[in-house]
């Protein structure tokens, strides 16, 4: 299947899905054609491509460009879950999980303001 002929994605999608599709079209690109997706050297790979996305959104900041930035922390989002499906991290259940251990914490996570 091509890109264009990939779905429309519905307004509605899940973290999970997103993921799903994410990988999915990474790997029709070509993407992930000469990694081994559980591999040391790839996830240091993928999560400095996702470093890169975070200073293209810093510099999205530094110019005040809140379309730019929107985009880049899109691409951060969109990354780590390829990175997550690739690897088989239900992401959608860590992002819950985490969200929740975050929320039980203290008020600034115990440190001085």
């Amino acid at each position: 299947m091509s890109t264009s002929e990939m779905e429309k994605i519905p307004d509605d999608m899940t973290l999970t899905a997103v993921a799903w599709r994410a990988h999915r079209y990474a790997r029709m690109q070509g993407f992930w054609k000469q990694y081994d997706p559980i591999s040391f050297d790839t996830a240091l790979i993928k999560l400095a491509l996702i470093a890169s996305e975070v200073g293209e959104a810093i510099e999205a900041v530094r110019r005040g460009n809140e379309a730019h930035l929107a985009e880049e922390l899109a691409d951060i989002v969109v990354r780590a879950c390829d990175l997550a499906e690739a690897r088989s991290i239900d992401i959608e259940k860590a992002v819950r999980t985490k969200m929740a251990s975050n929320e039980a914490r203290a008020y600034m996570h115990g440190k001085l303001a």
